[in-house]
């Protein structure tokens, strides 16, 4: 006769074993009841070592949902334990055997929570690395974030994630901004991550006027780099070259001032922006059309960065 044991753990999960009695089992099928002590005594190797060896030679606790969701829970408190980064796939390749085997449906809550909380490992780690203002981390934070959601919708498949992915693309495209300007020619590969991340971010939500501001900024200081740096005794040849470089940039900023000022028609910051793109392309009567907006919507910061003209 088998006996089903719940144990209640501090952390108010429950466990199950196995029991055998009046009949003669393969000996590896009392391995779970022995898993179960170990864990209680904090020996999270041996438990997951006897849950191993219960479930790879005993068909019927193999085939036992429980035993598989015990497990996922043996190694969640290793890798508390033991902060060993590569525990988590073992802790995602058992809780999704659990899954499988749990034909009854009878551990849908606890298995969703153990999903959501794996996910929270890695959207914890993504936050290190959007924290992290030394770029060291840049590279990896987007796969995981893709991490943390692939793993959150096996518990939940129709969560949206828009807003999460908007906040996370305006950090990276702003990390990669920042690490350009403090080294524009080592880094100068990185305005176009800026520009990519920015991008997919309004793509997501179109009424962020301070995003595309952003992207116009991108161009539009390249733009006056370009002024800023201008050797006005070089060949004529190389002077063209220049005001070529300066006014595609500005061409290139302008509809993203154009769409912020849509979203934001008061925006002086915008305005100003918008002005300087003009003067640069010499489109001279949109350029005193912006200034004159400017001083209209937004008459002290015009009187406190007006330098053109």
């Amino acid at each position: 006769m088998k006996v089903r044991i719940y144990i209640s753990l501090l952390f108010a999960t429950i466990f199950v074993s196995m029991s055998y009695y009046g009949q003669s089992y393969n000996r590896y099928c009392l391995y779970t009841d022995y898993s179960v002590r170990a864990y209680e005594k904090g020996d999270y190797p041996k438990a997951i070592a006897l849950m191993d060896s219960a479930i790879n030679n005993c068909k019927e606790e193999n085939d036992n949902a429980i035993n598989w969701y015990n497990l996922s829970l043996y190694y969640k408190a290793y890798y508390k334990k033991s902060k060993e980064i590569s525990l988590r796939e073992k802790i995602l390749e058992v809780t999704l055997k659990a899954q499988e085997k749990d034909v009854n449906k009878e551990l849908v809550k606890q298995l969703k929570s153990s999903f959501r909380s794996l996910a929270n490992t890695y959207k914890n780690e993504l936050n290190y690395y959007l924290n992290d203002t030394s770029g060291v981390y840049l590279g990896k934070a987007i796969n995981k974030h893709n991490e943390y959601k692939a793993i959150y919708k096996l518990a939940d498949p129709e969560k949206d994630f828009r807003e999460e992915d908007v906040l996370v693309y305006n950090i990276l495209a702003n990390r990669y901004d920042t690490k350009y300007n403090n080294n524009k020619n080592k880094y100068a590969a990185y305005l176009d991550s800026s520009v990519y991340y920015y991008s997919k971010s309004i793509a997501l939500d179109s009424t962020q006027a301070d995003i595309y501001n952003a992207i116009g900024l991108i161009y539009f200081n390249q733009a006056v780099d370009i002024i800023n740096a201008l050797d006005y005794e070089a060949d004529l040849e190389m002077l063209m070259e220049s005001d070529a470089r300066k006014a595609d940039l500005a061409m290139k900023g302008l509809p993203y001032f154009e769409k912020a000022l849509e979203t934001e028609p008061n925006n002086g910051k915008v305005i100003y922006a918008l002005a300087g793109c003009y003067k640069i392309l010499n489109f001279d009567e949109k350029y005193r059309a912006s200034l004159e907006m400017l001083k209209e919507k937004d008459p002290e910061y015009y009187n406190s960065v007006y330098t053109f003209d």
